[in-house]
């Protein structure tokens, strides 16, 4: 199997906060595959995604026995079997890079004003053509490390460069997931959108936004096929039901089921080479 490539990923946790890389390695990778139905229960399957472009900077969650690391490295030490979840969060890289990566997100929450800050989690709606879908707007830690996060992050560096002034581009733009996604089609589930754009849950379900429309309903009683898009609309009514008769904290949680980069064995085997330490089982 393919070594992977660390060139620019040393610094671990501390480049990926302070300089947001978005280098393009790492795109082969195992990531957990939940549902709105099962991810109370845990994930069960594993998949495999070589195009989600939600996720370039991501390092592979398998069992790195002996391919998982670089032959450029060979001073790290290679057990037979990676440490239990349970073991490697005791070690003292992942609780060194897990310190560092929460006090880089406290910081970076602190400086969101409220204004955008209490939009995380809210459902609403977006016209998509001549229907509305639901989404539900969301932080960039509802999503795994990688592109969009980063995107996130720079654009809300341009909004604090400008102070009170408007970016080049208007406002700072929202992050939504677009309900009607699976875990497996993630990399067209989030998109950016203009804050004015959105229609927020209230207002749509006065408008009947939270409800097929009539033609559909209609299509559906007399049993005849749906197109893409109609069934993605189904799917988008059922998924937001669902939510949002939960918390803000519970909602997307299918889509949220990722690792940070310290839960990664081997991100934090080449973490720590600079704090020489090592990890066992």
């Amino acid at each position: 199997e393919k070594n992977l490539k660390v060139e620019n990923r040393m610094t671990g946790v501390d480049k990926y906060n302070s300089e947001y890389s978005n280098d393009n390695n790492h795109k082969n990778k195992i990531f957990l595959t939940p549902t709105e139905d099962n991810f109370d229960k845990g994930p069960v399957v594993k998949k495999e995604n070589t195009s989600d472009t939600n996720t370039e900077n991501r390092w592979e969650h398998k069992n790195h026995k002996n391919e998982g690391i670089s032959k450029n490295h060979k001073h790290v030490k290679q057990n037979n079997s990676n440490p239990s979840p349970s073991k490697l969060s005791k070690t003292l890289p992942y609780i060194d890079a897990k310190e560092k990566f929460d006090q880089k997100r406290q910081e970076l929450l602190a400086q969101i004003p409220d204004d955008i800050k209490s939009g995380f989690r809210k459902i609403g709606f977006q016209r998509q053509g001549h229907l509305f879908f639901p989404i539900i707007e969301v932080s960039p830690f509802d999503v795994e490390p990688g592109k969009l996060r980063n995107k996130w992050i720079q654009k809300f560096d341009t909004l604090k460069k400008n102070g009170t002034k408007e970016s080049d581009s208007g406002p700072m733009p929202r992050l939504v997931f677009c309900y009607g996604s699976t875990w497996e089609t993630r990399n067209t589930s989030f998109t950016f959108i203009k804050e004015k754009n959105i229609t927020p849950y209230g207002k749509g379900v006065s408008k009947g936004y939270h409800t097929l429309p009539k033609q559909i309903e209609k299509k559906i009683k007399a049993g005849k096929p749906m197109g893409e898009v109609q069934k993605r609309l189904i799917k988008s009514i059922e998924q937001m039901k669902k939510d949002i008769e939960r918390s803000p904290a519970d909602r997307i949680k299918w889509m949220t089921n990722f690792k940070e980069d310290y839960e990664s064995y081997q991100y934090l085997s080449y973490y720590s080479i600079g704090k020489n330490r090592q990890i066992s089982s």
